[in-house]
């Protein structure tokens, strides 16, 4: 059986770039969601960072969730678009 949740929001606890997923801490302390890069909303190149906190949409097919959309709630900037702007974010 397939169910769906409601949007949560979580922390990304692991993410291995190379292989394109990792893994959500969802913040209501059920069990850790994995997520591949497929499921990230957005143009562009599709990543997360260690720490960062998204909301996401997961669902459960019985051995573990996994994330069928997520986004950023923060805006994360990287070292590259600080400095095109003169170090302000």
């Amino acid at each position: 059986m397939v169910t769906t949740s409601t949007e949560q929001q979580g922390t990304v606890e692991r993410w291995f770039g190379v292989k394109g997923y990792g893994f959500i801490v969802p913040d209501d302390g059920s069990p850790n969601v994995y997520v591949h890069a497929t499921a990230i909303q957005g143009d562009g190149y599709k990543s997360l960072f260690p720490g960062q906190r998204v909301a996401f949409t997961a669902v459960s097919t019985g051995r573990h969730p996994h994330a069928i959309t997520v986004r950023g709630v923060e805006q994360w900037v990287t070292t590259t678009q600080r400095d095109k702007n003169g170090g302000q974010a």
